[in-house]
């Protein structure tokens, strides 16, 4: 294994080496190149992004790897309150469907838990369950009285 420094002086406390890797073992001499890049979160603890992109700026890369863990975070956001499982198309129109109807629902049982002027309150997990569990059923009467205004 051997390390070269790509960036001589570190700005703002990030540090971009290149590690060459590689093994003679069987004779073939295999070596690969990626890039570390070593920077500080707001504790000053080191956060390490390991890549093979040389080609852009160490900023460029570090933003790619905060969107990235926005995205996973997200995606684990829809999981646990939407109930999103597993998606039911795999194209980019079926995924989008998906998850706006799954946004459009919490949204509507969020409102409906802020808007109501019952004495009876339910938290955002007992409406969805008696949604749920009530889903295919024909309740004009129990709308009425539940969304009833006074």
């Amino acid at each position: 294994m051997e390390e070269r420094i790509i960036d001589a002086e570190p700005t703002n406390n990030v540090y971009d080496t290149e590690v060459i890797m590689g093994s003679t073992s069987s004779g073939n001499l295999t070596f690969n190149s990626y890039r570390e890049i070593m920077t500080f979160d707001e504790n000053d603890e080191p956060v390490t992004f390991i890549t093979n992109i040389f080609n852009l700026s160490k900023e460029d890369i570090i933003a790619i790897y905060k969107n990235r863990w926005e995205i996973e975070v997200f995606f684990k956001w829809i999981k646990q309150n939407l109930r999103i499982k597993k998606f039911i198309g795999y194209n980019e129109n079926a995924i989008k469907i998906q998850i706006f109807s799954a946004l459009i629902t919490y949204m509507l049982i969020y409102l409906s838990c802020k808007a109501r002027n019952t004495e009876v309150k339910y938290s955002m997990l007992m409406l969805t369950r008696i949604i749920r569990s009530n889903l295919l059923e024909a309740y004009d009467e129990y709308f009425i009285e539940y969304f009833k205004t006074g």
